[in-house]
């Protein structure tokens, strides 16, 4: 088993020495080419790329190397995987232990080589290639790769670009598209050449060539001194000195081959308060190279399929409120209830004094003899014994029956004749959590009075139990009828019973019922209509210019917006909130923004309606409205320099 890892880690090192070499030996043939799309975003990120098309051999051997030293990184771990199988299988066996250990320790060694001949192939690769050692770079020359500058994209100053680092395939008529993440000086991107200036960069205005370069990489930047090498011919433009569209008046490229172009974006550009915009970034300006082809792009950008949000839904759905009911159910009295009598003394012979427990269910005439010790009293009822109880001075005290105090003290063979009556058990309503008592006297406490007739007993019964917090009472005739305080299905758990078969409960299942909460039922016509916090969404086959549709709503009304129908049926007006008058009649109050690299319009009303458990804010389209969206396309462009736009070199009709 020794043997077998020494034979791994010898076939490790042994890869690292021969990657070494053969990048030494062949790299000296490489030829900048685009990087290999093997499902990352950016293998740049990683300092090694991989090329293909002119590569040539160079090509083969860098992408060996990379699936080589993966394969080897796999093994590694598979055998780090398998030493701490071993270990949690081992069972307390120190020589499997140890065999664990050993092979853990050998797998880390392996991958340790394994990640250093990664990063000497590396090192060699970027010194062949002259590209920068790492991510992000050293601020090389301008014909860098990629990766030269691409710290200042999404973490730093630059929030988007198209086309997108890296691109391939990019038609030769393409514009080329930053977003900062501030405003900036548009005299430090623009010449101004327009003459108006009015201090912003529009149509006519060209390109700073200086701070903004753009060129074909393999021929390199032939800036600052002179500039003529690079595209100079290039329109900017504008609306908000955040996005720039750079458009060259001739095409980029060639009709008979795929070329590199290179941006370069130098730190000369400040914002609109002085600040060189590269300064605080990794590397102090931003560069970044796509591909493109030999094709010219004629066909217009389409929505693509299913790509808007909300779906077209051409009906209104209908909601209905359905209301919230209280929990109910009702008492009828149809004879007088059985009241609650207390239990009483009739006669005692000779005449002491006996005290007869209320609730004491013994009826009759009762003995009371003392035994011959002259200090135990026995109770009985004929020949049953009911208990035997010790004096305490002349008093002897039963339980839940009575108590005798004798005049004298007792003798052993005295006696004592008592007559009682014993307690009448009363019907009983429980509702809630009290249940009452049925009594002929003045009530107390959790006790109805009976009343002379039902209707009256009825009333007495709906006075009592109205007065709980929770239940509301009222008495027609010799009907009660109850509810719950509290509307909705809550009410249905409050109790509900009688024991008295003098009264009627219905529902008779125990507790109230058909509590009803409050709900709102939809009717879909067509689709489901969408929450009024929805955002308004278009989504593009390709990158649209971002001038003609970002900003607010009253900018952009003539190349996209949101016609308001009607809210809650009746015709959208400018008096609505949010709403203004526009080409289509009335239309939302908003933005538009752009994200996907330029494919996806966003729309988002000015109207905020809340704040979300984060504390953000909520902005919300007017509710129970119809919108209609508006997308117009542009007009085809006019006779501007012909001649240097093969195979297009003459106007007809005026385009």
């Amino acid at each position: 088993m020794q043997k077998k890892y020494k034979t791994i880690l010898k076939t490790l090192v042994a890869s690292m020495i021969v990657a070494s070499v053969f990048l030494f030996v062949f790299g000296v043939d490489f030829v900048f080419a685009q990087e290999a799309d093997l499902g990352f975003k950016y293998v740049n990120n990683t300092g090694l790329q991989t090329y293909q098309k002119s590569g040539g051999l160079m090509s083969l051997l860098v992408n060996t190397v990379r699936y080589f030293l993966g394969f080897l990184g796999i093994i590694a771990v598979i055998m780090i995987i398998f030493s701490g199988f071993l270990w949690m299988t081992s069972d307390g066996d120190e020589t499997k232990i140890n065999r664990a250990k050993q092979t853990l320790v050998r797998a880390g060694i392996g991958l340790a080589l394994m990640l250093s001949a990664f990063a000497i192939v590396t090192f060699i690769y970027n010194i062949i290639t002259g590209q920068p050692m790492g991510p992000g770079g050293s601020g090389g020359s301008s014909t860098g790769g990629p990766t030269s500058g691409i710290g200042a994209l999404g973490n730093c100053t630059i929030e988007s670009v198209y086309p997108s680092p890296g691109q391939k395939d990019v038609p030769r008529n393409t514009s080329i598209i930053v977003t900062f993440k501030e405003e900036i000086n548009p005299t430090t991107i623009c010449n101004d050449a327009g003459g108006n200036n009015d201090g912003v960069c529009d149509f006519g205005e060209y390109i700073i060539d200086e701070n903004i370069r753009i060129y074909k990489t393999t021929s390199g930047d032939a800036c600052p001194t002179p500039c003529a090498g690079n595209e100079l011919d290039v329109n900017v433009s504008t609306v908000d000195n955040r996005t720039f569209v750079f458009t060259p008046m001739n095409y980029l490229g060639s009709s008979n081959e795929f070329i590199n172009y290179t941006v370069y974006l130098s730190n000369n550009i400040t914002t609109m308060d002085g600040r060189n915009v590269f300064t605080s970034c990794l590397d102090q300006f931003f560069r970044w190279r796509f591909e493109v082809n030999n094709t010219v792009d004629l066909t217009p950008p389409r929505v693509k399929n299913g790509g808007v949000f909300p779906a077209p839904d051409n009906s209104v759905d209908t909601f209905t409120a359905g209301s919230v009911v209280q929990a109910s159910g009702q008492i009828s009295v149809n004879n007088v209830p059985i009241p609650y009598v207390s239990a009483s003394l009739i006669s005692v012979v000779p005449p002491d004094t006996v005290v007869v427990d209320l609730n004491s269910i013994i009826n009759g005439v009762l003995t009371i003899a003392v035994l011959s010790d002259g200090a135990t009293a026995q109770l009985s009822q004929g020949a049953t014994l009911l208990g035997n109880s010790v004096f305490n001075g002349n008093t002897v005290d039963f339980p839940n029956i009575l108590s005798l105090t004798a005049s004298a003290p007792p003798a052993g063979g005295s006696s004592w004749t008592v007559n009682v009556t014993a307690m009448q058990a009363a019907d009983t309503l429980q509702i809630g959590a009290i249940n009452y008592r049925f009594v002929n006297t003045v009530p107390s406490g959790n006790e109805i009075q009976i009343g002379s007739d039902t209707d009256l007993t009825a009333a007495n019964i709906a006075n009592v139990i109205d007065s709980q917090a929770n239940i509301d009472a009222v008495s027609i005739g010799d009907i009660v009828y109850a509810s719950s305080s509290v509307a909705g299905s809550v009410g249905n758990n409050i109790a509900f019973s009688v024991s008295s078969i003098s009264l009627i409960l219905t529902p008779g299942s125990g507790h109230l019922e058909d509590g009803v909460d409050s709900s709102v039922q939809v009717t879909v016509a067509d689709t489901r209509d969408k929450p009024r916090n929805a955002v308004i969404q278009i989504i593009f086959n390709e990158a649209i210019n971002p001038l003609t549709v970002s900003g607010d709503a009253t900018q952009v009304e003539d190349a996209i917006a949101i016609e308001c129908i009607s809210i809650a049926g009746l015709p959208c007006n400018t008096s609505d909130p949010g709403i203004y008058s526009c080409a289509y009649g009335e239309c939302l109050e908003g933005s538009f923004a752009q994200s996907n690299q330029y494919r996806t319009v966003e729309f988002i009303s000015n109207n905020l309606c809340g704040v979300n458990g984060c504390g953000e804010k909520i902005y919300c389209l007017p509710g129970n409205s119809e919108l209609k969206v508006h997308l117009n396309a542009a007009t085809l462009e006019g006779c501007v320099n012909c001649s240097a736009k093969p195979p297009f070199t003459a106007c007809t009709g005026g385009h």
